[in-house]
């Protein structure tokens, strides 16, 4: 897993404990906001829906949450009877909602709960994946009907013979076909690619080691401050290799895996900054961007190096 990938469970503890002191000591709207945070953070975390359900006020919120704890422990048993109770009390308050007056229709609609966004996106995406798994089906079902109309076709009538086919040209008419000898391509001179290795294998042996240095950093850092310090030395360190890798002026059978290895690095530049962004506003969405980005970055970047890596085999420059 990435180091980006790895921040969000512990950003959501951190977000979690914070959470829970602030609704021991009596600040129910702050708790709320941190466990709203932290499960938007990492929504399998069990003991943040918990928790979120005792500092709301809406039932249809308790209990939402409630359902949400259910979903990753059935076995949860407080979450079991706080959702009994709060259920209970939902009937016995329709109850006596039937016996008062009915509201002015001039008063304003009471504003949709946070979670609706939410569940209505999930409904969506499930609306699409099942479009996505019916679309191979109605293909499958058009090829075999169409299948089925050609065969059902008749064959015609008369039949074709040899007498049908066009008299044979002589052998004197015949054109002389011109055979055409491609002209050799030349060899790339051994120095030119000695040299364009050199620095590029340097550039390599560089990023390796500076990614092994992020990695560390990233892993072992207890901060916010530390990781984005690290991240932002790593995105420096990119910028500057890329750079170099530029101003090299490849041969013309080098160019495809050379234009692949820098749009991999461009990729990853724009993974950390998402990822630095992300640091700065706890945004889940740049999180999720950065994460993919970072993916499509490493894709890119190993496309580029296998196919260096057979260039320089073939003129005996095998890789390090």
């Amino acid at each position: 897993m990435e180091p980006s990938l790895k921040t969000f469970a512990r950003q959501a503890d951190r977000l979690y404990e914070r959470g829970v002191a602030a609704a021991k000591g009596g600040q129910r709207t702050v708790a709320a906001g941190l466990l709203r945070q932290a499960v938007r953070l990492n929504p399998q975390h069990e003991h943040a829906w918990l928790w979120l359900s005792g500092v709301l006020d809406k039932p249809e919120e308790i209990a939402f949450c409630l359902r949400a704890a259910l979903d990753l422990n059935p076995a949860n048993e407080r979450a079991r009877l706080g959702l009994t109770e709060v259920e209970a009390r939902s009937t016995q308050k329709r109850v006596l909602v039937r016996r008062r007056p009915l509201v002015r229709l001039s008063e304003p609609a009471p504003p949709e709960p946070w979670w609706s966004a939410w569940r209505e996106g999930r409904r969506a995406w499930r609306s699409m994946v099942r479009v996505l798994w019916l679309i191979p089906s109605v293909l499958l079902l058009l090829t075999l009907g169409v299948r089925s109309i050609i065969l059902s076709q008749p064959l015609p009538a008369q039949a074709f013979t040899y007498r049908d086919l066009p008299a044979a040209v002589p052998a004197s008419a015949r054109p002389i076909p011109t055979l055409v000898v491609p002209s050799p391509v030349p060899a790339p001179d051994p120095g030119i690619v000695t040299a364009y290795f050199a620095e590029v294998r340097a550039a390599e042996g560089r990023l390796n080691a500076a990614t092994n240095v992020y990695r560390q950093a990233t892993q072992g850092s207890t901060t916010d401050l530390e990781r984005a310090a690290a991240t932002r030395t790593f995105r420096e360190t990119i910028a500057r290799e890329r750079g170099i890798l530029l101003a090299l002026i490849p041969l013309p059978s080098l160019q495809p895996p050379h234009a692949t290895y820098l749009e991999g690095l461009q990729l990853e530049q724009q993974a950390l900054d998402d990822l630095l962004k992300f640091y700065g506003n706890a945004d889940p969405v740049l999180a999720t961007r950065a994460g993919l980005g970072l993916q499509n970055a490493r894709s890119k970047i190993d496309e580029g190096k296998q196919r260096w890596d057979s260039f320089a085999r073939q003129y005996n420059h095998p890789p390090e």
